[in-house]
């Protein structure tokens, strides 16, 4: 489950700045699963809970280009810095083999994400963008069966077309 809804100010023509607030929410149960590769290779997953949740806060800024002279179809690109965290459990196992372990995530972005709107009336908009070009930062502090503590930090660059990262909206304009 994930809702963004999303704030924008139209400060000059054909550029807009604003905000979104992001909240993702992720749920895993497995009672048993098993997965052989070969005879001798072979994995397996009991008793397995997940549940995630993470907050984001992006400060957005936004460019039109119309196609043609009609003004109802055109291509937009937005310039993103997104701030967030969150925090996850995962419990594996019953009885004396019961694990478990809880994270606390903290995340930075930047990123750029185009796309293309079709403008339905004088109020109403359906948009389609996908995130090609980013820079995320996450660091996650993990606590196991409440004894180990590890942490762990993780960045990466995107550079590529992500067909996983295209998001669909409808914009209402007042």
């Amino acid at each position: 489950f994930k809702a963004s809804p999303m704030v924008m100010y139209a400060f000059h023509d054909d550029l807009a700045a604003g905000a979104r607030f992001t909240y993702s929410r992720q749920m895993t149960k497995l009672q048993s699963g098993a997965l052989n590769i070969s005879p001798e290779l072979g994995f397996s997953v009991d008793n397995l809970y997940s549940i995630s949740h993470n907050y984001y806060g992006t400060a957005v800024f936004r460019n039109y280009i119309s196609m043609g002279k009609s003004k109802r179809f055109g291509f937009f690109n937005d310039v993103q810095l997104e701030i967030g965290g969150g925090q996850s459990k995962l419990c594996q196992g019953t009885g004396d083999a019961l694990s478990g372990t809880y994270e606390k995530n903290f995340s930075v972005g930047v990123g750029l994400a185009p796309g293309v709107t079709m403008i339905l009336n004088n109020y109403t908009a359906l948009e389609v963008n996908v995130g090609i070009l980013g820079f995320n930062y996450t660091h996650t502090d993990a606590t196991t069966d409440q004894i180990y503590k590890s942490e762990r930090k993780s960045n990466y660059a995107n550079f590529k077309l992500n067909l996983m990262s295209i998001s669909f909206g409808v914009a209402f304009y007042l």
